[in-house]
């Protein structure tokens, strides 16, 4: 009976951590996901529709009546987070009311805004005239930096060489090699 009882409450936990809820900023309403390059061809049909789309900051400008931020669209994961890759459908342009502190929302940080498409504005990009897609009165969920990852490789120690891999290694390698 006290083993069924603590496989039960086991089971428990077990259950209760897989229906742990996920906070990606924005309530339980999504917008449709409507893809960027759907919007850059037919601007007209998604006018005023709500959006969804994240990516990474690249330019911020503050102007008298609100902020503009330039973003480079990236595929949105389970949470809503950017994906970190190297796919885009372009960039796209966030505008709000508020001040946005550049130093905050710094060129490179990942942001995920929600709000409705304004249309396709033509504007220059270097030595091209680039068609960007206006987001206006935007939700804006911006991510903490993803750690770094530092992964550091052993191949061996210097006396003994290369370990093989296996569950008598360490045996065998290990204090008594000479015997």
């Amino acid at each position: 009976m006290n083993r069924f009882f603590i496989f039960l409450v086991l089971l428990l936990f077990a259950f209760a951590a897989g229906c742990v809820a996920v906070d990606n900023g924005f309530g339980p309403e999504q917008a449709p996901s409507v893809k960027l390059g759907l919007v850059k061809q037919n601007p007209e049909a998604y006018k005023g529709m709500d959006v969804l789309w994240g990516g990474k900051i690249l330019k911020v400008v503050n102007k008298e009546k609100g902020t503009l931020l330039e973003v480079l669209e990236q595929p949105l994961g389970y949470d809503n987070r950017p994906l970190d890759s190297d796919s885009s459908e372009g960039r796209f342009i966030v505008s709000v009311k508020d001040f946005i502190d550049p130093a905050i929302y710094q060129e490179g940080r990942e942001l995920t805004a929600k709000g409705a498409v304004a249309g396709v504005k033509d504007l220059p990009l270097g030595e091209i005239t680039y068609k960007y897609v206006l987001v206006k009165g935007a939700e804006l969920k911006l991510w903490k930096k993803r750690p770094q990852v530092i992964r550091v490789y052993h191949t061996g120690d210097a006396f003994y060489g290369p370990r093989p891999a296996g569950p008598g290694a360490y045996w065998y390698w290990g204090p008594y090699y000479w015997w």
